[in-house]
C-alpha cells in the first residue's frame, strides 16, 4: 500500500465492474463511511477516473453531503470508500466541482449495508411559504425517507442553479419532515430544492414580495440545523450571495462560510453580520496578500489577523464571553500568533466581540459593524447619541470623525458585495 497523501490514478491490471466517475480534485479513501476513519487507503488523485461499485449514505463532509462510493479500481478493490463529494457525479472530467450534483444517481446502491440509502419512495415537495425579508420563504415539506434520520436540503433559484443554502431536516417516525423556517428569495423565477443530494423537487415560480430584496438567505429558527451550525433559535446564518462580478475577495469569503457559521452560532450572533465585519475588517487574508500581511502583522502589536484585533481585546472577550481562562492567561505573543495564523481562533474571538458589544447593548447589522471599530465604553456613547452619523456629534464624542464615517461606505461595500 502506498504512503499516506500520495495520490494515485487508478490501476490498469484490475478488472473492476461499475460505473465510472471522475474527481476534481485528490480525494482520501477509507475503510469505514460511517465516520471517515478506520484505515486510511490510498488518495484518488484529481481527475481520475475511476470505476465505482456502489453509493452508501454515511459521514456528512463540511457541506452536508452524506453520500460515500465504494471504490472498485485498483488499488481500492472494493475495500476502501470515498466522499462523493469529491467527484462531479455529473459525466464531466474537467472544471470546477461548484453546483455538481452531490451524488450520481446512477450509481447503484450498496445493498442494506449500515447507513444504506432510503428506497425510491423518498420525495421531497416545495411550495411557496410566507412573505420573507427577501421574497418568499421556501416550505419545504420531507415524505418517504428513513425514519429519525437527519437529511440534507438545499436551496436552489434560477440565479443560484448551484444552490444557495443547505440545512439538515431530522425526519420522524413516518420518515417525513417539514419547515418553512429556513431558505428563502426575492431572486426567480424558478425555485426548488434538492433533499439527500438525489431527491429533487418540483419547481415553484414567484418573483420579489412587495418590499422585498432580491438576495436569498436562511433563517433558522426551529426543527432543524444548518449543515455548520446548532440552529440557534432566533439565529439567521451566514448567506453570502455572490454578484456575478464577483472577485476572489468575495469568493474567498464563499468558503469561509462554514467557519463564519460556527463562530457565530457559538457567540449567538447573526453570522451575516459577522461576514460583512470579516468582509472588510479581513481584506487581505482574503487576497493573494495573506502570506505576507501575516509575516508583518508579527511585528507590531496592533490590530491583526482576518478579525483585525488586538491582543488586549481578544483577552477580553477571552474574560467577559468565552470565560476562557487559558486565553487569558496567556502570553501575548501566543494570542497574536493565533490570530494571525489559525482563522477559526480569529473568527471566534471577532463573534465574541460582537457578543460583547450586544451584551452592552448595541443592536443591528449596520450598528454592530461600524461599533466593531469602537472600544465596548465608545459604543455605548455613541448608542447614546442614537447612533448618530452627524459629523459634530462624532467630533464630540472624540471619534476620527472622517475614518467613521469612511467605515460606513465599507459597510455599504460589504452589504452589496455579499448581501444584507
Amino acid at each position: 500500500m502506498p504512503m499516506l497523501g500520495v495520490a494515485l490514478a487508478p490501476a490498469t491490471g484490475h478488472a473492476a465492474v461499475g460505473r465510472a466517475e471522475t474527481t476534481g480534485g485528490a480525494a482520501n479513501t477509507w475503510t469505514n463511511y460511517t465516520n471517515a476513519g478506520g484505515t486510511a487507503g490510498p488518495r484518488i488523485a484529481a481527475y481520475a477516473t475511476v470505476q465505482i461499485s456502489c453509493k452508501v449514505r454515511g459521514f456528512q463532509v463540511a457541506d452536508g453531503n452524506p453520500w460515500w462510493y465504494r471504490v472498485g479500481s485498483s488499488p481500492w478493490n472494493d475495500s476502501f470508500y470515498v466522499s462523493a463529494d469529491a467527484f462531479y457525479n455529473n459525466g464531466a472530467t474537467s472544471g470546477s466541482l461548484r453546483g455538481t450534483p452531490w451524488v450520481d444517481p446512477a450509481v447503484p446502491d450498496c445493498g442494506a449495508a449500515p447507513g444504506a440509502p432510503e428506497a425510491s419512495t423518498a420525495s421531497v415537495t416545495l411550495a411557496r411559504g410566507p412573505a420573507a425579508p427577501a421574497g418568499y420563504r421556501y416550505a419545504i415539506t420531507l415524505t418517504g425517507f428513513t425514519p429519525n434520520t437527519a437529511v440534507s436540503v438545499r436551496c436552489y433559484d434560477s440565479v443560484s442553479p448551484g444552490g444557495f443554502y443547505t440545512f439538515t431536516l431530522t425526519t420522524n417516525t413516518t420518515g417525513s419532515a417539514a419547515t418553512q423556517s429556513y431558505c428563502y428569495s426575492g431572486d426567480g423565477p424558478d425555485h426548488w430544492v434538492v433533499a439527500d443530494g438525489r431527491v429533487t423537487s418540483n419547481h415553484v415560480t414567484w418573483t420579489a414580495a412587495p418590499g422585498g430584496g432580491t438576495s436569498a438567505s436562511g433563517g433558522a429558527t426551529s426543527g432543524g440545523s444548518t449543515s455548520n451550525s446548532g440552529g440557534t433559535a432566533g439565529y439567521f446564518p451566514t448567506h453570502i450571495r455572490l454578484r456575478g462580478d464577483a472577485g476572489a475577495r468575495e469568493r474567498a469569503l464563499l468558503q469561509l462560510a462554514p467557519q463564519l457559521d460556527k463562530a457565530a452560532t457559538n457567540a449567538k450572533i447573526q453570522g451575516q453580520t459577522l461576514a460583512h465585519i470579516i468582509y472588510h475588517e479581513g481584506g487581505n487574508y482574503l487576497s493573494a496578500r495573506k502570506g505576507a500581511t501575516q509575516k508583518s502583522e508579527m511585528l507590531y502589536s496592533g490590530s491583526v489577523g482576518i478579525g483585525q484585533m488586538r491582543v488586549d481585546t481578544a483577552k477580553l472577550v477571552a474574560l467577559k464571553v468565552y470565560r476562557d481562562w487559558s486565553t487569558v492567561d496567556s502570553e501575548d505573543i501566543v494570542v497574536r500568533t493565533n490570530l494571525i495564523y489559525n482563522t477559526d481562533y480569529a473568527l471566534r474571538y471577532a463573534a465574541g466581540y460582537v457578543a460583547l458589544l450586544q451584551q452592552a447593548g448595541i443592536s443591528g447589522d449596520f450598528q454592530l459593524f461600524m461599533a466593531y471599530s469602537l472600544s465596548v465604553d465608545a459604543a455605548k456613547a455613541w448608542k447614546a447619541k442614537s447612533y448618530s452619523m452627524t459629523p459634530s456629534v462624532l467630533d464630540a464624542l472624540g471619534f476620527n470623525t472622517r475614518i467613521f464615517i469612511e467605515r460606513k461606505r465599507h459597510y455599504d461595500d460589504a452589504v452589496r458585495a455579499i448581501g444584507r
